[in-house]
């Protein structure tokens, strides 16, 4: 494979066998775990290879059984537990307070789950029940009917807001799919030949997977209700979790943990930590019980039964002997550069002067981390930067098949744009043009009360030319100083617009002056009905000027209720949006917003990138053009494009009724 997991970490702390872990996308450095020896752990995670991953923040004390599972809100402000006291546990994770305790299953509890929006709980018990809670721990319903014969294992919600439904598994063999609004029985998936431990859904909701005592780690299908496709793990399952941005499925079983690649339907890894003392042939090792992924899809971790987590990243995996044996023998005169990015790609050699070391020129897709240059006066060789660098101020994550989640994470400064983040999004979006692993990209701000509050004005007028130290003191020169500023932000956003692949925009709270500049840039607009739109610029004494009086009128918003909005930078709410066609779609919450956005880029991920990015191109070249101009320039297009291979396996698969997956780009 491509790319590899290898144990580099550990986190130590519990007294007993680590049986859940949670991850918060809100908060990457933060992992939670439970445990047999009845409490919870936040962990901060300083990704020490070789050492200790992290350490115990703060410890959760207040059941008093084993701790079955956990899982973090949406907004990472809050954890729910289950346990074999019979109870749940809402935690206010900055304080480790319990808020609210939940009463009602007569056995113990096996399972929880956080719905997307936050305002639902599910939990599973040996008392063969499903419970829907509120987060006030009042029990709003009791799933009985057609329900689990034997104790229930596992309960997960789907993400999916255009399928929301539960996915639960028992010791009967079952894995049952309930409708979330009538918490009545969807489909009865059956299969497997002994208990289930452990389901997982994918990102996107459109898929389950099962396993437990047989071995077998079964696919279903949640939109179609049916089964896939089987995978043999060997060993009994006890955990199973989904990669948030590759096609892999990771197993954690009574003897290892199995990574499946799901495009080839096999194993691809198998991984066992290293101890320090010998296991003895009688004894099988510590087993990893629970799995969990972090937010950015780099890291997996394990919780084991000798009480310890292991972190393990993933890693690249090319070897040099690999890339020399593809050189072409007439190297000799200079650097040859190769490209070995992803499995359905051949090297392809380019040449370019010996003297030309830089390892920031351009190469084929330049960011992209195995891109290796060797050079004939040395046996070293230098590796490109990471495929995405880790950005102050945003969170990139990868939440379905071909899709990019773009976040603005600055949440205690409601996501205000300071002058570093202006040049980051330059960066950000140019990488996600040249990668073929990305279609679409969603962007929306980090936590609930802002997408973007605009221009953090207080550092914008502390540095760079707006400051009042700046120089030139000449008008002249200060004037061709500043627009060169001007310009250069403007051309910072407007990688945006730019970006080859459909951008869609999902806003929630406070969206003022910046947030409709980066907007503009988008596709499509999504927003929550308590949005609250404003071109605020008039209001701190100056014209917009990165882009929203460039483009709004554009969109197809009548020309007065532009002006009108952008003369008096009046607040305006998402039902003028959409009415005035700012907006596409409302929303009642962010969860929904944001879910809504990454199911409609999974959407557009799924048809061809030749005909999407061509769709895009057009349209856009139409908007600057007349009606002639846009035809001649479509038919000169379509000359060229329509001889892709995409046209005939589309056209193929709505003969057939097939499902097709189109090349990358």
């Amino acid at each position: 494979m491509a790319e590899q997991l290898v144990m580099r970490g550990e986190l130590k702390g519990h007294n007993g066998w680590v049986t859940a872990l949670a991850t918060s996308m809100e908060n990457p450095n933060m992992l939670l775990s439970a445990s047999r020896d009845k409490s919870l752990i936040v962990w901060n995670l300083t990704r020490e290879d070789g050492g200790n991953y992290g350490y115990p923040k703060r410890s959760l004390h207040g059941h008093n059984h084993i701790v079955s599972d956990c899982v973090i809100s949406s907004d990472g402000a809050y954890a729910i537990s289950s346990s074999w006291d019979k109870t749940l546990r809402l935690w206010e994770l900055s304080t480790g307070v319990t808020t609210r305790t939940f009463v009602g299953h007569s056995n113990d509890v096996l399972s929880v789950s956080f719905s997307a929006d936050n305002r639902q709980i599910v939990s599973g018990a040996r008392d063969r029940t499903i419970k829907l809670w509120n987060t006030l721990g009042d029990c709003k319903y009791t799933i009985t009917d057609k329900g689990h014969t034997e104790w229930v294992s596992c309960v997960r919600f789907s993400p999916n807001p255009q399928n929301p439904v539960i996915v639960s598994a028992g010791w009967d063999k079952y894995v049952k799919v309930w409708e979330l609004a009538s918490c009545k029985i969807q489909t009865d998936h059956i299969g497997h030949t002994g208990y289930i431990n452990t389901v997982t859904i994918s990102p996107d909701g459109s898929l389950c997977a099962s396993g437990g005592k047989d071995g077998t780690t079964m696919l279903w299908d949640l939109n179609e209700s049916k089964h896939l496709y089987s995978l043999t793990a060997g060993d009994e399952i006890h955990s199973l979790v989904f990669s948030p941005n590759r096609y892999w499925l990771c197993a954690a079983t009574a003897s290892s943990i199995i990574i499946f690649d799901l495009e080839k339907k096999s194993k691809v890894d198998e991984l066992k930590p290293e101890l320090d003392h010998v296991v003895g042939p009688k004894s099988r090792g510590p087993e990893p019980i629970s799995l969990c992924w972090s937010a950015d899809g780099q890291t997996l971790f394990a919780g084991y039964t000798d009480n310890v987590i292991r972190s393990i990243p993933r890693r690249r995996n090319m070897t040099l002997s690999k890339i020399v044996s593809a050189i072409p023998s007439d190297h000799s005169s200079s650097a040859t550069e190769f490209c070995a990015a992803a499995s359905d790609r051949q090297s392809i050699p380019r040449s370019k002067p010996a003297t030309d070391r830089s390892p920031y020129t351009p190469p084929l897709h330049h960011h992209h981390p195995l891109v290796i240059r060797l050079y004939p006066s040395s046996n070293t060789y230098a590796k490109m930067p990471a495929e995405y660098p880790s950005y102050d101020d945003y969170r990139i994550t990868f939440p379905a098949a071909y899709v990019a989640h773009v976040e603005i994470n600055r949440p205690s400064k409601l996501n205000a744009i300071s002058p570093p983040m202006w040049p980051a999004i330059r960066d950000i979006f140019n990488r996600l043009d040249t990668d073929p692993d990305v279609r679409a990209v969603v962007v929306s701000g980090a936590g609930d009360r802002a997408f973007t509050a605009g221009l953090d004005v207080e550092s914008a007028s502390t540095t760079g030319p707006l400051a009042a130290s700046a120089t030139p003191t000449d008008p002249a020169r200060k004037a061709f100083a500043l627009r060169g500023f001007i310009a250069e932000i403007q051309a910072q956003v407007s990688a945006i617009e730019a970006c080859t692949k459909p951008v869609i925009f999902a806003m929630h709270g406070f969206a003022y002056g910046a947030a409709i500049d980066l907007s503009t840039c988008g596709d499509v607009r999504f927003c929550t009905r308590d949005v609250k739109f404003s071109i605020k610029e008039v209001d701190i004494g100056l014209a917009a000027d990165v882009g929203t009086l460039a483009r709004l009128p554009k969109l197809g918003c009548g020309l007065s209720w532009v002006k009108e909005v952008a003369l008096t930078a009046r607040v305006f709410g998402a039902a003028e949006a959409l009415r005035e066609g700012f907006v596409s779609r409302v929303f009642e919450g962010k969860a929904e917003c944001v879910a809504a956005a990454v199911e409609l880029a999974r959407l557009i991920g799924e048809k061809s990138p030749v005909a999407v990015q061509g769709t895009k191109a057009l349209i856009n070249h139409g908007r600057e053009h007349t009606v002639a101009e846009a035809l001649d320039y479509t038919a000169v297009w379509n000359a060229a494009m329509l001889q892709t291979e995409d046209v005939g396996r589309a056209m193929m698969s709505g003969v057939k009724k097939q499902k097709v997956s189109f090349s990358k780009l």
